[in-house]
């Protein structure tokens, strides 16, 4: 596949002669009967997926002219692969046709209204819905003919509050944060969508990762939920850094100096005069942060009290004093598995001091689990003790069944 750091959806006219060879290259999947309707299509610089002007560091990902071999690939790289090259190929068929029903009905005062879609041909969907025949309608109605209603059922409905983030949707919100606030400038808003919104592509995973690792934010059960660290920092921070309203004008000037509608020696010096500004205000607020997660532990390096820090997997003790940067109880959740009861084993501690427990009550140090796993790996027979021990069993020799079979042709 091509360069993976790239959130572009458009492909550049210079590519148009590359696509016959990358579907040929798709040949060898399932996309096979999908790709010979694309080889037989002209594509040209007007068609929908090429846009020079929407292309800046990188076209979209796409499949190289490489063949692939799905055998040679790891599960997880087939699925990626597949994902990557189902979306190339949609692309490049015809859209779906459809007709679009709506039958408006007056029962007594009131209009009601029933839309149907009626799929005519699948298009591009035939390689998400397979050989999925077109559908038909399921209603018949006669204009201006009079019906009787013999039934109604009233369904109540209660709003439920939105899901939590997860970190695939988070970074999706990131991408486009206009649609997650209040933004009453268009402008504003224009301007996130169009700069890609909060970070880069390359960035954004590493944004979420600082917030973790500074007990920002943290995940139990795939949900991201703000820390009471967290909600301390909004609270203590200037209003200007924590709203993305700060990112679409900074972009903005940005992108008139590259029109070179606006003086750069002027944006550089917007940007010190409010960095003063930014650190002066900071100084003089008589908020303090307050540890609501402060222990009784002394650390062993400068003799601070330490803090209880939760981390994506665990929790640990850490030195409230930044720059000391003392960790100890690792505590972390593994993918070991307790041999009683099978559930996860938690760790304490790190090497050779490291402590493993259940829920169940079960403990080990260690060296119990490297003397466990050793045992249970020596008790394992090889592929090639398998097959020595295959090779002389007689029981598999002169066997009726497959005597009977062996002529068989298939």
């Amino acid at each position: 596949m091509t360069y993976p750091r790239s959130d572009s959806n458009y492909l550049t006219d210079d590519m148009l002669g590359t696509l016959k060879e990358r579907l040929d290259a798709v040949m060898t999947t399932s996309l096979k009967p999908h790709a010979k309707v694309c080889r037989r299509t002209h594509f040209t610089h007007k068609s929908h997926f090429i846009n020079n002007s929407k292309v800046s560091d990188h076209h979209a990902i796409i499949p190289t002219e490489v063949r692939v071999d799905l055998n040679a690939l790891s599960a997880r790289e087939q699925k990626l692969y597949m994902l990557v090259a189902e979306r190339f190929v949609e692309n490049l068929l015809p859209p779906e046709r459809y007709s679009q029903l709506t039958v408006t009905a007056q029962i007594s005062k009131y209009p009601f209204v029933f839309k149907e879609r009626v799929t005519q041909e699948l298009g591009y969907k035939a390689v998400s819905q397979g050989d999925k025949s077109v559908s038909s309608s399921t209603v018949h109605f006669t204009q201006g003919k009079a019906y009787s209603v013999t039934d109604f059922n009233i369904y109540t409905h209660h709003t439920e509050p939105p899901e939590y983030f997860n970190e695939g949707s988070l970074l999706k919100a990131m991408e486009n944060p206009q649609k997650y606030i209040d933004v009453q400038n268009k402008k504003h808003a224009e301007t996130l969508k169009s700069t890609g919104g909060i970070g880069t592509v390359a960035t954004r995973a590493d944004i979420i990762e600082k917030l973790f690792n500074m007990n920002a934010i943290t995940q139990n059960d795939g949900k991201i939920k703000v820390t009471s660290k967290g909600k301390q920092i909004l609270e203590l921070a200037p209003q200007q850094l924590t709203s993305p309203i700060m990112i679409a004008e900074w972009e903005d000037k940005l992108s008139q100096i590259e029109r070179g509608n606006y003086n750069a020696g002027q944006f550089m010096k917007e940007m010190k005069s409010f960095t003063q500004e930014i650190v002066d205000e900071i100084k003089a607020s008589e908020q303090k942060y307050k540890h609501d997660n402060l222990t009784t532990t002394e650390c062993p390096t400068c003799g601070k009290f330490m803090i209880k820090v939760k981390t994506k997997h665990g929790q640990m003790l850490a030195c409230q004093d930044p720059t000391c940067k003392t960790k100890k109880n690792v505590q972390q959740k593994t993918n070991a598995r307790c041999p009683n009861c099978k559930k996860k084993l938690t760790r304490f501690g790190r090497g050779k001091q490291a402590v493993y427990r259940c829920v169940c009550g079960y403990s080990e140090t260690q060296a119990q689990m490297d003397q466990r796993h050793k045992n249970k790996k020596a008790d394992r027979a090889s592929k090639k003790d398998m097959k020595k021990y295959m090779g002389k069993d007689e029981s598999m020799q002169n066997n009726p069944f497959a005597d009977a079979l062996k002529d068989l042709k298939l």
